[in-house]
């Protein structure tokens, strides 16, 4: 066996990240992303989908361009293509004909097939090779029995790791998750959010981030948002990043919403 000295550890020039989503995510990672019902995971997640897809920026961050595969079982058919259409237009509705050969988003794919959802993704990834997999949400794509066994979530995050490898050596999954707010009961720690279930989805991940609403509301328009890092390895988020977004038409049947980022001051 073959070891380094300590001193190459040091002197050594540190390899760059090759990131997805430029100080967001990074390739071959598998991150959880979680928050609240209704704080708008899906509509950042779309939007993050087709900034991929297309290769262009999300919240102002450099997108590499990509294959993304995104599979919703989490919105019914009246909020999933609202929820596409949104985030489309809020990037200038990218050309159809140019997504359509690097984005598919399939709807309720995972519940109606009838073997293993294991079988079914390792046949989508083997033909469709993604750099990003989006799953939305966890309990659902992954036909979770009890959130809160963690030998169920250590056997989904080791599945998962086989399909990453199936796709490709730089497959990216973002996987969706609710998160709950933890009250300290002796008072002795500030309330604070944790994912909900089983704390494996914690340790198996290469990151966790908060997708957060502000508190109050605006007097009009969409309430602002923010993504908080909670667990981060060698890449990732690092900074609050805060989200603002506003319509793209008052006409509420041809309207999309733009996001916009930008990271707090340390």
């Amino acid at each position: 066996m073959s070891w380094p000295t300590l001193e190459s550890l040091i002197t050594e020039s540190n390899q760059p990240p090759k990131w997805l989503i430029k100080d967001f995510l990074y390739q071959n990672s598998i991150i959880c992303l979680a928050g609240v019902p209704g704080v708008g995971k899906s509509v950042l997640s779309y939007t993050a989908a087709i900034a991929v897809a297309s290769g262009r920026p999300f919240l102002g961050l450099e997108a590499t361009q990509g294959r993304v595969l995104y599979l919703d079982e989490e919105n019914g058919p009246a909020s999933q293509p609202t929820y596409f259409k949104w985030a489309w237009r809020g990037l200038d509705c990218p050309p159809l004909e140019e997504l359509a050969l690097s984005l598919r988003v399939g709807q309720n794919a995972m519940l109606s097939y009838n073997g293993p959802w294991t079988d079914l993704m390792l046949q989508e990834v083997r033909s469709f090779r993604p750099n990003l997999i989006i799953f939305d949400t966890a309990t659902k794509c992954f036909r979770v029995k009890d959130e809160n066994d963690n030998a169920e979530a250590t056997r989904i995050m080791s599945a998962l790791s086989l399909i990453q490898a199936a796709a490709d050596a730089s497959t990216t999954i973002l996987i969706l998750k609710h998160a709950r707010l933890v009250h300290d009961s002796r008072n002795e720690f500030p309330d604070r959010y944790k994912m909900r279930g089983a704390s494996a989805w914690d340790g198996s991940s290469d990151g966790v981030m908060f997708h957060l609403a502000d508190p109050g509301r605006p007097p009009a328009g969409l309430r602002p948002t923010h993504l908080i890092p909670d667990k981060t390895r060698a890449f990732g988020l690092r900074h609050r990043l805060n989200i603002t977004a506003s319509w793209t038409s008052p006409d509420p049947l041809d309207s999309g919403i733009k996001l916009f980022g930008h990271f707090q001051p340390e």
